[in-house]
């Protein structure tokens, strides 16, 4: 068993693979996982990653920044189109 960490609600898992997420204030079953495997031990694991520093975000001073390059879908949409075509 594994409380989450508010205390709000506790994960319970069984030998079987189940796993049972259950709400302590009203004792209702939030979620059932069904796990093909044996479970031996349970934890809970944060994964909301914290936003980047505010000086990432400052697009005034032209600095280039991490982003992720542009992605032009309707290119991207044509050439599976042309693709399909080819297969048929």
């Amino acid at each position: 068993m594994g409380w989450r960490p508010d205390g709000k609600v506790l994960a319970i898992a069984y030998s079987c693979g189940r796993i049972q997420l259950v709400g302590v204030e009203n004792k209702k079953i939030l979620n059932i996982q069904d796990i093909k495997a044996n479970i031996t031990c349970l934890t809970w694991v944060q994964e909301k990653l914290e936003p980047p520093p505010k000086d990432n975000f400052n697009f005034k001073d032209g600095k280039p920044n991490n982003y992720m390059k542009h992605i032009a879908f309707s290119l991207w949409k044509h050439k599976t189109q042309q693709k399909q075509e080819n297969h048929k």
